[in-house]
């Protein structure tokens, strides 16, 4: 099956705060997996469905303040992580409020991958 994705997505750490707009008024917190320029991949306890909109706050050691902004969920997949079940979903951007954001969390993880791994 051939690569459909338009952009690398970089391995990361950090924080999530999920807000869905699916009228059930509750948060969830999840572990970011990866971060490209169009979204970003979380663990998550709860599944979501596909095309929910959600607003998000990412708590990136890149970035000193909390990112806020709003996304789509484009996919979600049942895995294990340290043998604990998780839902695996992908997160497209629809707005973030610091453009600047993104590309400035992409250019210092870059900054910090050891040059034998590039």
């Amino acid at each position: 099956m051939q690569e459909q994705r338009k952009y690398v997505r970089y391995l990361s750490e950090g924080k999530l705060i999920l807000k869905p707009k699916d009228g059930t008024f509750r948060s969830i917190s999840g572990d970011l997996a990866d971060i490209s320029p169009l979204g970003i991949g979380v663990y998550l306890k709860e599944k979501l469905t596909v095309n929910t909109e959600t607003n998000f706050v990412l708590i990136h050691k890149y970035w000193d303040t909390p990112l806020v902004g709003t996304g789509k969920i484009k996919y979600t997949l049942e895995v294990k992580k340290n043998e604990t079940p998780y839902f695996r979903t992908g997160i497209e951007f629809t707005n973030i409020t610091e453009k600047e954001a993104v590309p400035y969390i992409i250019d210092r993880i870059q900054e910090n991958i050891p040059s034998s791994n590039k």
